[in-house]
């Protein structure tokens, strides 16, 4: 965590000190490939660990409840908001004050 933390700060500080000196320098696209490059290593490591290959299919049905029911409260509660600030001007109601 801590090294991690450290080349952080490390960037800032040394692109703090290069700015306007690297105008040219396609920094979007290098980010882009080495960002591949950690998905394709990280991909690399769980494809090869059995334990997480055999409960797949558990962990897959588990992250599709949990993705489920967080879109299903965020819509609930959307639903709960419109009708009390939206409906609630229609009627004639002001919002609280």
């Amino acid at each position: 965590m801590y090294i991690a933390i450290g080349c952080m700060i490390i960037g800032v500080v040394t692109g703090y000190f290069m700015r306007g000196r690297m105008d040219g320098f396609p920094l979007g696209k290098v980010t882009m490939a080495v960002i591949c490059l950690l998905l394709f290593i990280l991909g690399l490591e769980l494809g090869r660990n059995d334990m997480l290959m055999e409960n797949l299919p558990v962990l897959g049905i588990k992250s599709f409840v949990i993705a489920f029911m967080t879109v299903l409260g965020s819509v609930v509660f959307a639903w709960i908001l419109y009708r009390y600030v939206v409906q609630g001007k229609k009627n004639g109601k002001e919002d609280g004050r």
